[in-house]
């Protein structure tokens, strides 16, 4: 209805009608990148100085050999979060955490001293259920500050004296983690 003055009145308007917003169309979901994971890992691989593996790629293996694999496939649990950049010297830097996917209240776990045996197995028990598959504080532990290292020390303690509450092949990758711990 007043239509400008000037471009001054344009640009930078005194007043406006305020109007109400209307889509334009359907709201969409615009995939901008797909990026086949494992062939990033092992770009990232190819770009260490040491002939050793991966963090997450030591993770991917556990998965598949703990009981977490029998529950699904890790993306049906996890997401990856990529970043490729180049840093201030020109060089190309890959990263990759895995984020999961999750949503919800999730269980205290930090053992105090006296935390063992059937209390402990039902803290990991619980968060396991929680979250949907077994292990799932272990795979929390590695990725996430919600689960202190301390608790898998204290389940391997635990699992040392007379307390069974994991299965075999889950004893043997918190085993040959305490031997190497580490984390993504």
């Amino acid at each position: 209805d007043n239509p400008p003055e000037s471009v001054a009145d344009i640009l930078e308007p005194d007043a406006y009608q305020a109007l109400e917003p209307v889509p334009l169309g359907r709201p969409f979901y615009d995939c901008r990148k797909l990026t086949h994971v494992a062939d990033f890992i092992e770009r990232m691989a190819g770009e260490t100085d040491t002939n050793t593996n991966l963090p997450l790629q030591r993770m991917f293996r556990d998965w598949q050999n703990s009981s977490a694999a029998e529950e699904g496939h890790f993306c049906h649990h996890w997401r990856m979060s990529l970043r490729e950049y180049m840093d201030p010297y020109g060089e190309p830097v890959l990263l990759a955490k895995p984020k999961p996917v999750f949503v919800g209240e999730l269980p205290e776990l930090e053992p105090g001293a006296a935390t063992r045996g059937a209390t402990l197995a039902n803290y990991i028990h619980d968060f396991d259920r929680r979250v949907g598959y077994p292990m799932a504080w272990f795979f929390y532990m590695l990725c996430q500050k919600k689960v202190s290292t301390r608790i898998a020390r204290a389940i391997y303690n635990d699992l040392q004296g007379a307390y069974a509450y994991l299965p075999p092949r889950d004893l043997k990758i918190l085993n040959a983690w305490i031997d190497d711990p580490y984390v993504v």
